[in-house]
């Protein structure tokens, strides 16, 4: 009994560690998916800017925005406003980061 033990635990630790990823596996895959843009509707925009480190003013500039005002005034509200997709958003950030 002792033993099967012993094998059922060398059996669940081998195919738990043949199955984990690798770190070069992991960069693959991020570098086959890009860059993963992090959005929520309610951030502003310095705050969309900051957690995907990519600056406000060219964000702005892309956006057809002017260069100020407008900083407590959340996403979902500015797309209403100056008429931007979410999508076009996301991909301005994507544009920049993967073409690195």
């Amino acid at each position: 009994m002792k033993y099967f033990f012993v094998t059922l635990m060398l059996s669940v630790l081998f195919t738990a560690c043949s199955t984990a990823p690798t770190p070069a596996t992991d960069e693959k895959q991020q570098s086959e998916t890009g860059y993963v843009v992090v959005l929520d509707t309610a951030m502003t925009l310095a705050e969309f800017a900051k957690a995907n480190q990519i600056g406000e003013p060219y964000l702005r500039q892309q956006l057809g925005m002017p260069t100020r005002g407008g900083s407590t005034i959340p996403l979902y509200q500015l797309k209403r406003n100056f008429k931007f997709s979410f999508e076009k958003l996301t991909g301005i950030v994507e544009k920049a980061k993967n073409r690195k």
